[in-house]
């Protein structure tokens, strides 16, 4: 056998045990880890709370989503709805719904200058908000939560030694548009992701308590980068504190983007983010998503032409594009989410080869296009200059 088909067989072998592997920890970490380790040594924790929901623009359910919040089954809580000026074309709607509502506020921001305008209105919110809540929980206006969200998210936070909870959210097919597709994969992609022990954190939705938020001095760092969770996921791992992903804290949400350039762009902005505040990380994804590309543009052009001359390369390059496939539905969460199964894994070849291409766009460019702003981003993480269009 030559060198160069045992170094093929090799691997495509690396890269099927790395690939299945994100799935086979996050399968064990949801269904056995979490339950017995971080449920059942958890007691109840009933803290004073501050929300903080930053909001920019319509989306599709925004009254739905900010009546979600206003209607958490939680007592001792304020929520502090953001906008950057009264213009904003969310500031009527978020008015409308809390108008009835005691321990709901709106406040206006005003524009940021040298950090992302979420991590500014965030900020303003906090000081606003003084120093009367335990802890401080920050979520997305995109996703709805139900009722009893809050006392599931504040669970971990119950042990000591965990200094953030977060959760993620799942997205619903609304069309069958390409990139509707694109943008649930990878999102699928990154739900296993947030399950692996790497201290992961999304801001759509994560707790933190007050003291710990002032302890590790997160406003200073928002108001000098872009992303809220990358900033604070790296924070927690240069000081070594600890994240914890719930798992009942998913929400489930049809807010996809259509667009395949458009879905490509969003993971490139991901990507970005990730460079600039968790480079080895980046630079993991980097390595495994080119490989495992590769591998498969080889692996179809051996399966065209290699069933005669050489059939064991042959099987060996079926063998590794059907465990693409097979990959891809292992990554998907058992949803009503109008995904089709069987289509979600024979597209997961093809989302690869996306994914890798909005990876390899992250590498050439220093700007982040965010809701109408361009940020020109320093090496490390930091913002040089903010344009809005």
């Amino acid at each position: 056998m030559e060198n160069g088909t045992i170094l093929y067989f090799f691997i495509t072998a690396v890269l099927v045990i790395a690939l299945f592997t994100i799935p086979a920890i996050a399968f064990f970490y949801r269904n056995f880890f979490y339950p017995s380790l971080v449920r059942r040594c958890s007691r109840p924790y009933l803290p004073a709370v501050a929300v903080f929901i930053p909001c920019k623009g319509i989306n599709k359910h925004l009254e739905r989503n900010i009546s979600s919040f206003v209607n958490l089954d939680y007592e001792n809580l304020n929520i502090y709805f953001i906008v950057e000026s009264d213009e904003d074309s969310a500031y009527p709607v978020i008015k409308k719904v809390i108008e009835s509502s005691d321990r709901s506020h709106c406040v206006i921001a005003g524009l940021a200058e040298t950090c992302g305008q979420k991590n500014h209105n965030l900020v303003k919110a906090v000081e606003n908000a003084g120093h009367k809540a335990d802890v401080y929980v920050f979520f997305d206006s995109d996703i709805p939560v139900s009722h009893k969200w809050m006392d599931d998210l504040l669970l971990p936070l119950s042990i000591p030694e965990n200094t953030v909870a977060t959760g993620f959210r799942w997205l619903h097919l609304e069309n069958a548009g390409y990139g509707e597709k694109l943008h649930a994969f990878m999102n699928g992609v990154m739900w296993n992701l947030m399950q692996l022990p790497s201290q992961s954190v999304w801001g759509g939705c994560m707790a933190v308590r007050r003291n710990d938020f002032e302890r590790l001095n997160i406003s200073s760092y928002w108001l000098k980068t872009v992303s809220d969770d990358m900033g604070l996921q790296e924070i927690i791992l240069r000081s070594g504190n600890k994240a914890v992903f719930v798992p009942e804290c998913v929400a489930e949400t049809d807010d996809t983007i259509h667009s395949f350039t458009n879905a490509v762009g969003w993971f490139k902005r991901q990507s970005q983010v990730v460079k600039y505040h968790l480079r080895p990380l980046w630079y993991t994804s980097l390595l495994l998503f080119i490989s495992a590309s590769l591998n498969l543009l080889f692996s179809i052009y051996t399966a065209a032409g290699y069933f005669s001359s050489r059939p064991a390369v042959f099987f060996c390059a079926c063998f590794y594009i059907i465990m693409l496939m097979i990959w891809g539905a292992f990554l998907k969460k058992k949803s009503a989410d109008g995904h089709s199964i069987l289509l979600w894994s024979i597209l997961a070849p093809v989302h690869i080869l996306a994914g890798t291409w909005a990876l390899i766009l992250s590498i050439f460019s220093n700007r982040i296009k965010w809701s109408g702003i361009i940020y020109y981003m320093a090496p490390d993480g930091t913002v040089l200059k903010t344009v809005r269009k």
